[in-house]
Parts: C-alpha cells; sequence; structure tokens
C-alpha cells in the first residue's frame, strides 16, 4: 500500500483533473442534477477521491460505484469521505465465474482476470526486484463476474456520466459486454494495457467498437513505466460522446 501510495505522488494522474474541467461544463450536466461515476478496477479508490475533490464547486448530487473483485480492498475504502457503494465482483462480457490472478508482491498493478502480467517474466522479476518481494507470487481464486448491461440493469442506473476501468488487460471484455451501456455513457476514461507487438491491432479493435457508439478520442497518454523491463505496453485514454 505504501508503495502504491508513494507511486501516485511520483507519478500523478493529471488526466483526472481534465474530466473534471469536462464535467464542470453545463453541457454534460443532466438534468437530474446527479453525476453517476463508475470506477471498475477501483482498488483504494484514489481515481473516485481524486475526483470528487476536483467537483467539490459542483451542487450537484455524485454518487461512485466502486467496483474491485480484490476483497482486500474493503478496509481502505472506508476511510472515503463521499456517496459511494462497492461491488465485490468483476466486469467482463460474462455473467459467470472466472478466475481472478491476485498480485500479492504488488496488488495494484497486474491484478486481473487476464494473465498478461502473470505471463510477463520480465515484468514480474523486474516488479519483484523493485517491491523486494522476491517469494510472492499471484494467487488464484474465483470470482463472480457481470457485463455492464447487466451490472447497469440490476443496478437500476440508466445514465453513466464517467465510465473509468482499469482492469490490467481486459478492457476489451468490458467494452465487449457494455453494448447497450455504451449509448448512456458521456466519458470514458481507461487503460490499455497490452504486449508490445500486439497494441495497435487491440487499439484498432476498441476505437472501432467507440467510434460505432459515437466515441472520439479526446486525449490518450502513455504509462512509461509499464515498459521498463518488460515486453508490455500501456496507455491511458479519454474518450468523450459526440
Amino acid at each position: 500500500m505504501f508503495l502504491y501510495k508513494f507511486y501516485l505522488i511520483l507519478f500523478p494522474n493529471n488526466l483526472v483533473k481534465e474530466i473534471a474541467n469536462i464535467l464542470k461544463n453545463t453541457s454534460y450536466i443532466k438534468k437530474n442534477n446527479k453525476l453517476n461515476i463508475l470506477d471498475i478496477g477501483c482498488y483504494i479508490g484514489n481515481f473516485s477521491k481524486v475526483l470528487n475533490t476536483e467537483l467539490k464547486s459542483l451542487k450537484y448530487k455524485k454518487f461512485f460505484y466502486l467496483i474491485d473483485p480484490n476483497y482486500n480492498v474493503v478496509k481502505n475504502l472506508n476511510y472515503l469521505k463521499f456517496n459511494f457503494k462497492f461491488f465485490n465482483i468483476a466486469i467482463d462480457n460474462t455473467n459467470k465465474q472466472k478466475f481472478f490472478y491476485l498480485n500479492n508482491f504488488f496488488e495494484s498493478s497486474g491484478s486481473s482476470l487476464n494473465k498478461i502480467t502473470v505471463n510477463d517474466m520480465f515484468w514480474n522479476l523486474s516488479r519483484k526486484i523493485l517491491t523486494l518481494n522476491l517469494f510472492k507470487n499471484y494467487s488464484k481464486f474465483n470470482v463472480q463476474c457481470q457485463s455492464l448491461d447487466n451490472f447497469a440493469k440490476k443496478n437500476k442506473i440508466k445514465q453513466i456520466d464517467v465510465l473509468k476501468f482499469d482492469t490490467e488487460g481486459n478492457e476489451l471484455n468490458i467494452l465487449q459486454g457494455a453494448k447497450k451501456s455504451l449509448k448512456n455513457i458521456s466519458i470514458l476514461y481507461f487503460e490499455i494495457l497490452s504486449q508490445k507487438k500486439l497494441f495497435n491491432l487491440k487499439f484498432k479493435k476498441i476505437n472501432k467498437i467507440l467510434n460505432k457508439n459515437n466515441f472520439l478520442l479526446y486525449k490518450k497518454k502513455r504509462i512509461i513505466t509499464v515498459s521498463i523491463f518488460s515486453n508490455l505496453i500501456a496507455y491511458d485514454f479519454v474518450y468523450l460522446k459526440k
């Protein structure tokens, strides 16, 4: 946990502030005066915490849906001081159970339904050395999955003002399970994590889905630290509905 907080100090995510500025634009405020924000892969809720702070000047109600299959995060979420509900599930393209791989040497990075970091020997070795956790590995356990469409229906969410997801390689599955929900989303903020040689192909698939649903790329930012001593590459993206 300390390492994660230290990482956030060294590499602050300035895109959150840009998203807040977009939301302050009156064209993004809905008639019901309420903002619905979904934080998928929330970990300790840092994205939602920062966004809530940046939006304090708004008088509109804000409600955060924090979602993470890692139940270890609950004790840290209890300290958050804004309106939210936590869901201990994984958002995917199915409503069945799947294996979740928890990174025990650095929980905030690499924990996923996807085995992309599990299978990268260089990424694992370098991160174990950096965190001084040479003998810790991944643990595998069953988690309940839901598609975003099913989650929105169950929780009666008709409008999503911000959908954020950071799922360490599972982003394409999330979008494939959000065919109906994409019609009701204003802002998308997510990370694409991929093997370096496959990144362009993965991006094209995701971009095609989003363009088809009237989203335009607003900004992207490379996460340099992911590529150091690994075969992986990652970018953060912000997409806006036309």
